[in-house]
């Protein structure tokens, strides 16, 4: 299933007294006081109106005080066609935040999203140790989860509590009706912003999981490390080359080897830092992180000078047809050349490397080798044009 909003909402007897303090412990200048006398009328309030501008999505609500337990669990439009189970709730008794954290990760309805996001609505007044305990232990159960606090009526105790327990997540402070709203709002965009940024090492665990079913070519997840974002003109001046570079190069790797070509690109991040899942093309990766991107670093200038010259040269070419001194344009050439032969050779240099890697006993031979090595060369080509740096991503965690 795809993901969860979790609220854990606190109503213990402190929920039920109004707002005491119109700035926070930690100097929030927000001193509006808001139209309701409880701090619990106004955290349903809000939490209902925020409910109801969510995208159709599963939607799961605990109310707890010494004790936690669940209200609801299923659709928006379920939670808000039976309102009165938030709005008959009352506040009395003691705030375990530990034992609301704990009831999450022991529901076994949960474990079947792939994402959770879990907002506490409290006023900390909790013990410490025991709440953090509880909060990492969820975190471990579900690596990609976040859980956000709202603070309601900041105290300096409260917030140490709210910090500790937030984990992936953040801490917004609410000493008003005002601020609740906006509070619920941040912490909602803050999980969207969450899920959509793992959603490529979602996308990559199912993908593997479902190769060692089938037993087929593993993905392979990169990620960009030369901070270009997703724009039109990144897919097409970087990305692309990119990919047409580590297919080139992963045809020639699988000629090299007389296995049957499988790569293939499984999906492109929209966020940033950019990830691409690959699918049969780790020993690619491998190949270019080993050879020709060190290649690439250290001939960046020349490749750089090389496509000035061309340039300058164009421009020569075109003064030449209205003169008659060619002489300095033909020493240009010449020097371009020399250049262009000796990045040549440097290029060969390269795939003989990547060939020894690839066939260390010398197997292929005749226009079979020629045949992989070319595609290796028109992949060092392609990988030539682009400055795109990028990496392996090794610690993507399971739930």
């Amino acid at each position: 299933m795809a993901a969860i909003w979790i609220i854990l909402l606190d109503t213990s007897g402190s929920m039920d007294e109004g707002f005491a303090h119109t700035m926070g412990a930690s100097g929030d200048p927000l001193g509006e006081t808001g139209s309701w006398a409880k701090k619990i009328d106004a955290a349903k309030d809000v939490l209902l109106r925020q409910v109801s501008s969510l995208r159709a999505q599963d939607v799961a609500v605990f109310s707890f005080t010494d004790a936690a337990q669940k209200i609801f669990q299923g659709t928006k439009d379920a939670l808000l066609a039976n309102r009165s189970l938030i709005t008959s709730l009352d506040a009395g008794g003691g705030t375990d935040i530990a034992a609301a954290l704990d009831a999450v990760g022991a529901d076994v309805d949960f474990e079947t999203y792939r994402a959770l996001s879990v907002l506490l609505l409290t006023d900390g007044q909790s013990d410490q140790t025991d709440a953090e305990r509880a909060a990492e232990g969820l975190i471990a159960k579900y690596p990609f989860a976040r859980i956000d606090t709202i603070l309601i009526d900041e105290t300096p105790a409260g917030r140490a509590v709210a910090e500790a327990v937030s984990i992936n997540g953040s801490v917004r402070t609410a000493t008003s009706t005002v601020q609740l709203t906006q509070a619920l709002s941040g912490a909602r965009t803050a999980s969207l912003r969450t899920e959509l940024a793992h959603m490529a090492q979602m996308r990559f665990l199912a993908q593997e999981e479902l190769a060692r079913f089938e037993q087929s070519a593993l993905p392979t997840l990169i990620r960009v490390t030369s901070g270009e974002g997703l724009t039109s003109d990144t897919l097409r001046n970087d990305v692309a080359p990119t990919l047409a570079g580590i297919e080139l190069i992963g045809r020639g790797a699988s000629e090299a080897a007389h296995r049957e070509y499988q790569g293939m690109v499984s999906s492109i991040s929209q966020d940033s830092p950019i990830s691409i899942n690959l699918t049969g093309l780790k020993e690619t990766v491998d190949l270019l992180l080993c050879y020709v991107i060190p290649w690439r670093r250290r001939n960046a200038e020349r490749l750089s000078s090389l496509e000035v010259q061309k340039q300058e040269l164009e421009l020569r070419k075109h003064e030449n047809e209205l003169s008659y001194h060619g002489i300095e344009y033909e020493q240009r050439q010449l020097d371009n050349a020399r250049a262009r032969l000796e990045l040549a050779q440097s290029k060969w240099e390269l795939v003989e490397h990547m060939l020894k890697e690839l066939d260390p006993n010398n197997q292929l031979q005749g226009s079979a080798r020629q045949s992989a090595a070319a595609q290796l060369l028109a992949g060092v080509d392609q990988l030539a044009t682009t400055r795109l740096e990028f990496e392996v991503v090794q610690d993507v965690q399971r739930q």
